[in-house]
């Protein structure tokens, strides 16, 4: 279990990265100024990060950890919800002015990889659960499948300016990946 000072530190992290990216963007982020707005000592920073870059990828997949938590906690019996994709583009919206600085700055593109790869083990984890149909594809496939496909769409979603809120999109997202998956899965693990 992760102590409370530490969850304490990391949320305070996380609030000063996406504040301050969302002002000036990530090109011009120090660890110095990340630490200043956090209130974080040098040290303790150091203790759990190597460096920005590190403390950065740690971040986005503790963020997906955190998703598909509550995404798990709150998906409804029969619901095929292989990634956490509400709580993904709820926080997207939350941190406009982020995301649009990685857009700007040309980051955004590795981090939708880095967001796609942590999928991938979401949806495979979430498919375990799942019996497949005697013709499906592996899991692994159909995991990399599903987050690519919540990539992709997050991705045109950004592109567009994120206008459309976040539970549209989500939508639209579980009815593509629905008609998709369903018949990959056993015909008792898919109800109405």
């Amino acid at each position: 279990m992760v102590d409370r000072r530490v969850r304490k530190t990391k949320r305070a992290l996380a609030k000063a990265l996406t504040d301050i990216v969302g002002r000036k963007g990530i090109e011009k982020l120090t660890v110095g100024e990340l630490l200043e707005a956090a209130d974080v000592g040098r040290a303790t920073f150091y203790s759990h990060f190597a460096d920005k870059d590190d403390f950065i990828r740690l971040s986005l997949s503790e963020m997906i950890d955190a998703a598909d938590r509550h995404s798990r906690a709150h998906t409804r019996a029969g619901e095929i919800r292989l990634v956490p994709s509400l709580e993904l583009l709820a926080h997207y919206h939350e941190v406009k002015s982020y995301v649009r600085s990685l857009a700007r700055s040309g980051t955004l593109a590795a981090r939708l990889t880095n967001t796609e790869i942590k999928l991938r083990d979401v949806a495979e984890d979430r498919l375990a659960g799942y019996p497949l149909a005697p013709r499906a594809p592996p899991r692994a496939e159909i995991a990399a499948f599903v987050a690519g496909a919540f990539v992709g769409l997050a991705r045109a979603w950004i592109e567009r300016g994120m206008a459309e809120p976040p539970d549209a999109v989500d939508r639209a997202f579980v009815a593509l990946v629905r008609g998709a998956v369903a018949p990959m899965l056993a015909d008792d693990a898919v109800s109405g």
